[in-house]
């Protein structure tokens, strides 16, 4: 390795051929005294006939592993790799963003559900013999290019398996499971949300809190993925304490709206639908909605998540101007009870925040005192349907 490379510590790129498992250990620790600066990383890892397939595979992730711990390798190619190594190397991978598969194994390719876990992974190319299935996991959200090459058996007709009939399309609108709700009013504004969070159809957690504070006077309502709205939230909390403290005074409504907007915009691949509310001294109350891509738009009332479909045209029909407070508090409620009666990602408690000149006061619905519509009522005894 030395003779190869005469200045190893600045080492970028390296290509190399690993036939036996003493080849692979002596890649890896040479890997973990001079990767520090590799980028490029190509194994061809064609096993001579007598090592054993395992502890050669084995061998394969450790060095994998050495060069994502000592290195940031952003560019990784596997040649004639029967199986995808361990999944524990994924982890060392943060910062990979080009994956490369090419097996020679007339087997079935399974691409393990530790690939959606390369958060910064933006191109992805399989090659193979034989047809190629997905795991459950979704494939990273950050994924722009997909290239599949398969040449399936008759045997077995090509396909790609990921939870359905093929892999989702990057095209598809994100699912936003949650509703949230802004309405203004003469005096303040009004936002709530419900407390349901779910990954799939599974229900991760009933009893979310989804609105989140910015400052004492200005809300957050989020909806999307929850680690990326959090990852908003804490930033915008923490660049509008700064913006506040050089200022000495709290920033406006409109302020803290388009640093969200910034973030959403700058950092595309986050999955965030949102509403920033509040009142101040120079504007009032202020609802703006900042929906996936960056956008913001001022409105008097507006709505987001998977359980906005059931809830445009209720609020279009019942928002008025000038409404009061209590007229504001009790459209919002109903808004989200009806969207919970239909959007199987919505659900729980609701909860509703009261913004005005007075400050922020909460309020939370239990089930108990949800409206009920017609339909959700049981049948009188007797009656036939």
């Amino acid at each position: 390795m030395h003779d190869l490379c005469t200045a190893p510590e600045l080492l970028r790129r390296l290509e190399a051929s690993i036939p036996t498992v003493a080849a692979a250990e002596s890649l890896a620790a040479f890997l973990g005294r001079h990767g520090q600066h590799l980028r490029e990383l190509t194994l061809t890892a064609q096993a001579l006939p007598n090592e054993p397939a395992g502890e050669f595979l084995s061998a394969i992730s450790g060095c994998l592993m050495a060069a994502g711990v000592a290195g940031q390798v952003q560019q990784l190619a596997l040649l004639k790799c029967p199986l995808l190594p361990s999944s524990t190397f994924v982890a060392t991978m943060r910062h990979l963003t080009a994956l490369q598969w090419q097996s020679q194994s007339s087997a079935e390719l399974r691409v393990p559900a530790s690939i959606s876990t390369l958060t910064a992974l933006q191109k992805l190319q399989l090659i193979g013999q034989s047809c190629l299935q997905f795991s459950a996991a979704p494939l990273p959200r950050s994924l722009q290019t997909l290239a599949i090459d398969c040449d399936a058996s008759p045997a077995m007709p090509r396909q790609c398996d990921v939870g359905g009939p093929c892999p989702p399309s990057l095209a598809d609108p994100p699912h936003t499971g949650t509703t949230i709700v802004a309405v203004s009013y003469d005096g303040g504004v009004v936002i709530g949300a419900d407390s349901r969070v779910s990954t799939g159809t599974y229900v991760s957690n009933r009893a979310s809190d989804k609105i989140t504070p910015l400052t004492d006077g200005v809300y957050l309502l989020r909806s999307g993925s929850a680690a990326d709205t959090q990852a908003v939230a804490d930033y915008v909390r923490y660049f509008t304490e700064s913006h506040e403290m050089q200022l000495q005074h709290a920033p406006g409504v409109r302020t803290v709206a388009n640093l969200v907007k910034e973030m959403n915009y700058q950092y595309k691949h986050l999955v965030g639908a949102m509403i920033v509310a509040g009142w101040d001294e120079r504007e009032g109350g202020q609802v703006y909605g900042c929906p996936i891509g960056g956008t913001i738009t001022r409105e008097p009332w507006t709505t987001d998540g998977s359980g906005s479909t059931f809830l445009w045209g209720f609020l279009d029909s019942e928002f008025r101007e000038g409404m009061s407070r209590q007229e504001a508090e009790d459209l919002v409620a109903t808004a989200l009870a009806l969207a919970m009666s239909r959007d199987g990602s919505s659900g729980g408690v609701i909860r509703l925040v009261t913004i005005s000149k007075g400050g922020a006061q909460r309020r939370l619905i239990t089930p108990e005192e949800h409206p009920v519509f017609w339909d959700e009522l049981a049948p009188p005894a007797g009656m036939v349907v």
